[in-house]
């Protein structure tokens, strides 16, 4: 049997902190959250997001690559059929767009990508 931390089971409890953090942009707390067991591919059931969705649509770059560096998956769509890349573009965080491009191999990833080739 596992035995958690005190940290891990307040993270375990309440996933959703780590959605708050993301819309915030607090990147030292996100890293202490995952750091105790907070889970970077967490979905929000009713909607389906994920905390790189918020990240990717608020456009906070370093928060999005600690997500990542933790093993947050980019390739996941919300309810509506949305990446993480097609937030950030949407809100125009070329930034994070780029870096979310280059993650998936440079390609256009997103559900806007050019089909046309």
């Amino acid at each position: 049997m596992k035995v958690l931390s005190p940290w891990s089971r307040i993270c375990n409890l309440f996933e959703g902190t780590i959605f708050k953090v993301m819309m915030m942009g607090s990147t030292r707390v996100a890293e202490l959250l995952l750091l105790h067991g907070a889970d970077p591919n967490c979905a929000d059931p009713a909607t389906l997001t994920r905390p790189v969705h918020d990240a990717a649509r608020e456009g906070f770059l370093d928060t999005l690559a600690v997500l990542h560096r933790a093993g947050a998956r980019l390739d996941v769509r919300d309810a509506w059929g949305r990446l993480p890349v097609d937030l950030a573009e949407e809100r125009g965080h070329r930034d994070v767009a780029q870096y979310l491009r280059m993650a998936a191999g440079g390609t256009e990833s997103g559900s806007h990508a050019r089909t046309d080739v």
